[in-house]
């Protein structure tokens, strides 16, 4: 979990990234911005649940696949 990760496809492109919440938000204040909203952001599609066991829908709903920042320039007018 606390370590990056970079999951390429063939041909290099990258498919998704994985860093730990800390590198996110101390990146934004090394730049002077701070967080001002968070919303973690579940998989559950009601659709695809009559497909998957009781287990994969318990973990659909309960662990986050997206992270949503907002965050604002420190000392920023307006």
């Amino acid at each position: 979990y606390l370590s990056p990760l970079a999951i390429l496809l063939r041909g290099g492109q990258t498919r998704s990234f994985h860093r730990p919440l800390h590198e996110y938000i101390n990146s934004l204040a090394n730049n002077g911005l701070l967080v001002n909203r968070m919303q973690e952001l579940d998989s559950y599609d009601e659709r695809e649940s009559a497909n998957q066991s009781r287990a994969e829908n318990l973990a659909d709903r309960e662990i986050p696949l997206f992270l949503a920042l907002r965050a604002v320039k420190i000392g920023a007018a307006g």
